[in-house]
């Protein structure tokens, strides 16, 4: 097994692992950072069903996709594989977490204040352009705003990392943009509008991190290594060694890589390193109790309002909120609390065309009889029962059958749950074991979704309907945090408040593992501010070290060994 040797390795690239790639980088470390999954440059996201069929994470059934969606009995979460991590399929929102939501943190608001300045200076997220035609014809977002105030929640228009054109007063849908050159060496779009966001952006619109940080990190030298599975993690003399199966062809993955360094970076979200340090924790005997401790998932709940309808001319009717139309989210609704139990926010989601054609099939009688109508009067063309019938009426019914739908305003709601789950590793039966009870937080939950189903009677919807887990009294997570919590001493949390692992001096973990509570709002823009803050302790270090090697070495060519 070959060994090569760096002054860094970080394993992941999303939020954490991109920032302290480029950071690191620029200080003048060597920096190899791997990721197990692939790029995916603009154009290459999957959208036809072949396409979506190869487009999961399980590699002991050769699928090496986008995509890893983990369950447990109470818990489902979506992660991401590939190079920008979850950048890649988030939903573009960067929103501050709020100072006074810093309860129980060992950390403050004014602690990342700078941090979540210069990530913005990167990431240059800005608020949607509602006011500008054609975003102002954003049905999903106008609905928000005035569901919102008849609820008593304050409205605003959500900082987004997207791209809308080149001239931020008068951006132009589609457009060419004139930004720097990316690793991928692709031309970039304005946004189109489409709605597939958490698909992966084919146009290039969102400020994805393959397209800022791990591009700069790139150009200061950073070796980004792709199908890089990372399996085990060990600490030797003076640094850790790291080894990784390559998935770039079969040959490769047979043969395990090492790498060695001073300094190590776990950066694989929280599930994953969490769950690799579970895994390898026979060689980190004194690592924290805290360990698979103070999981969340951010408060997550999906729901939607099904076949809303408004009164035109004293006569209800069905409303066109056009769920397909704008980015994945345009806006927040604040709930505004002293009992931070209670603590959320309800933003606007979307149903991309693809997704609603999807979910008309579900009505599998409605369907059939559509089919069977079209079916018969063509028929009745063809064998003459009615010479030169125009089917352009039977087509249309045919195809606008699904305006229940396109009349449905999903939302996505997060907020401060208790994090009071765990994880942990079965020796017996070698599989990890996840715990995420819904129960303990039921206020909040009960909260949250008592305010959503208000803004649904509110937009006078038919059926006010929860994301299908929930009936199964499970939780369902597209932002799981905690596992190697952040504390004030080694019993408190795995981490120091700089990012540093507890008795193992130089490695640290960089990404949404380390919050010792749900964040509240969208976590993307704190977790990149944490690791931010996180890289400079790394830089300190690094630089003390450097100077120390190179007094001894002064002292070794003077021949001092007082």
């Amino acid at each position: 097994m070959t060994t090569d040797e760096f002054d860094v390795v970080i394993v992941g690239s999303g939020f954490g692992g991109s920032v302290m790639a480029y950071n690191l980088s620029k200080a003048g470390m060597k920096v190899c950072l791997l990721e197990r999954g692939k790029t995916y440059p603009p154009g290459t996201f999957p959208r036809s069903l072949d396409q979506m069929k190869d487009a999961f994470w399980q590699p002991q059934k050769g699928l090496l996709g986008l995509y890893d969606f983990w369950s447990f009995k109470d818990s489902d979460a979506i992660t991401c594989s590939g190079l920008g991590g979850g950048s890649l399929i988030y939903a573009n929102v960067l929103l501050r977490k709020d100072p006074e939501w810093f309860d129980g943190w060992p950390l403050t608001y004014q602690d990342l204040a700078p941090h979540y300045d210069r990530v913005e200076a990167v990431l240059k997220p800005v608020p949607y352009p509602f006011d500008k035609t054609p975003y102002n014809q954003t049905v999903k977002t106008a609905v928000l705003k005035e569901a919102a105030a008849a609820v008593g929640m304050p409205f605003e228009l959500v900082p987004i990392a997207i791209t809308f054109g080149n001239d931020v007063e008068n951006p132009v849908p589609g457009e060419q943009l004139h930004t720097p050159a990316n690793l991928h060496g692709v031309n970039r779009y304005g946004c189109r509008l489409c709605g597939e966001c958490y698909l992966g952006c084919n146009f290039g619109s969102k400020n994805t991190l393959d397209l800022n940080y791990l591009t700069m990190a790139k150009e200061l030298g950073a070796d980004l290594r792709i199908l890089a599975e990372v399996k085990q993690m060990q600490p030797i003399e003076g640094g850790y060694v790291v080894t990784y199966t390559s998935h770039v062809s079969k040959s490769t993955s047979e043969n395990p890589i090492g790498l060695k360094a001073k300094f190590l970076v776990l950066a694989a979200g929280s599930l994953g390193s969490t769950s690799l340090l579970l895994y390898s924790q026979k060689w980190f005997p004194n690592i924290s109790k805290a360990l698979g401790t103070r999981l969340s998932g951010n408060g997550d709940l999906l729901t939607v309002a099904i076949g809303c309808q408004e009164k035109v001319e004293d006569k209800l009717q069905k409303r066109s909120v056009q769920p397909y139309f704008g980015p994945v989210i345009t806006g927040a609704a604040r709930n505004i609390s002293v009992d931070k139990k209670t603590r959320f926010i309800v933003e606007d989601w979307t149903f991309t065309t693809t997704i609603i054609w999807l979910l008309e099939t579900i009505n599998a009688n409605a369907l059939k009889l559509r089919w069977f109508k079209l079916f018969v009067n063509y028929i009745k063309s063809l064998f003459g029962f009615h010479r030169n019938i125009n089917l352009s009426y039977t087509v249309s019914e045919f195809l606008g059958a699904a305006d229940g739908l396109v009349s449905s305003f999903p939302m996505v709601g997060m907020g401060i749950d208790e994090s009071d789950g765990f994880m942990e590793f079965d020796k017996k039966s070698k599989a990890l074991n996840l715990k995420m009870p819904r129960k303990t937080s039921e206020k909040f939950f009960d909260a949250i979704r008592a305010k959503m189903k208000e803004m649904a009677d509110y937009l006078q919807a038919g059926l006010f309907l929860d994301y299908p887990s929930w009936y199964l009294s499970k939780t369902v997570t597209v932002h799981p945090l905690g596992g190697c919590p952040m504390g004030a001493t080694w019993e408190q949390g795995v981490v120091d408040t700089h990012g540093e692992v507890y008795n193992y001096p130089n490695m640290f973990i960089a990404d949404g593992s380390v919050m010792p509570a749900a964040i509240g709002p969208n976590p993307s823009l704190t977790i990149a501010a944490v690791a931010d803050r996180f890289s400079e302790k790394v830089i300190e270090k690094w630089q003390a070290d450097k100077i120390i090697s190179s007094e001894n070495l002064a002292d070794e060519k003077t021949g001092d060994t007082t």
